[in-house]
C-alpha cells in the first residue's frame, strides 16, 4: 500500500454531497480571488466528478 493511500483514507460521498460540492468548485473557479493554478485543480476536481457522477447515472440539474 502506498504511503498516501495510508495517510488519506477514501472518503465516500453521498451524492447530494458532490452536489455541493460541485457548486462550490464551480464557484471557486469564477471568483478572482484564486490563482490560474488552483482554478485549473478545481476544473480537474469538477472533471473528475462529473465523470464519475456520469458512471452513477446522475444528473446535476436534477438533485436538489
Amino acid at each position: 500500500m502506498s504511503v498516501r493511500k495510508r495517510i488519506i483514507p477514501p472518503m465516500p460521498l453521498r451524492l447530494s454531497e458532490l452536489a455541493v460540492l460541485m457548486r462550490c468548485l464551480t464557484a471557486a473557479v469564477k471568483l478572482e480571488g484564486f490563482s490560474d493554478k488552483e482554478k485549473g485543480v478545481a476544473t480537474q476536481l469538477m472533471q473528475r466528478i462529473e465523470r464519475f457522477a456520469e458512471r452513477q447515472g446522475a444528473w446535476w440539474d436534477k438533485i436538489e
